[in-house]
């Protein structure tokens, strides 16, 4: 759930920063890039007045590190990194992480998998969403006015197995 919440204030804080520059901002999504990425790189080398030859950049995708949270799916051969949350996390948790960050995924267009009855946010969620932002911004304070940003650590929103999930949660 932290990871959604991370999500969100990444893409509402980029959307914000972007709305003061609009006309040297962009938006693609994740999937778009993934699902034509020839398409998306030639629509963003043309906003940057940049080649993005994609044969190029796959060239070079060995040498490149992941920053997924599946990086154990990163050797699988025909992985599909496309909604793979919705794949990999129980019905509960698509609940859960649909019943924080929902109103942010529909707003920009991506279709919920659970009803909304299914949605209602608990004690956690309501917790996380008053929190998170907070710690969030607090942390981007410190990275961007201070040296401590130098020991400031997000690892700890990263998706990590099931079971390491459940150790932290007790």
């Amino acid at each position: 759930m932290a990871t959604a919440l991370y999500w969100e204030w990444m893409v509402r804080k980029g959307r914000q920063y972007g709305s003061q520059i609009p006309g040297d901002y962009i938006e693609v999504h994740y999937e778009e890039l993934v699902r034509n990425p020839t398409r998306t790189l030639a629509m963003l080398g043309e906003f940057l007045q940049h080649d993005l030859d994609y044969n190029r950049i796959q060239s070079t995708v060995d040498r490149l590190k992941s920053n997924s949270s599946f990086l154990e799916e990163e050797k699988k051969a025909g992985a599909n990194p496309v909604q793979r949350w919705k794949e990999r996390l129980s019905n509960q948790d698509i609940a859960a992480i649909e019943a924080l960050v929902g109103p942010c995924l529909e707003e920009f267009g991506y279709p919920l998998a659970t009803p909304k009855s299914d949605r209602e946010p608990g004690l956690q969620e309501k917790w996380m969403r008053a929190a998170y932002p907070f710690f969030l911004e607090t942390k981007l304070a410190l990275k961007i006015r201070t040296p401590l940003g130098r020991l400031a650590n997000l690892s700890a929103l990263e998706l990590e197995d099931a079971a390491a999930q459940e150790d932290l949660s007790t």
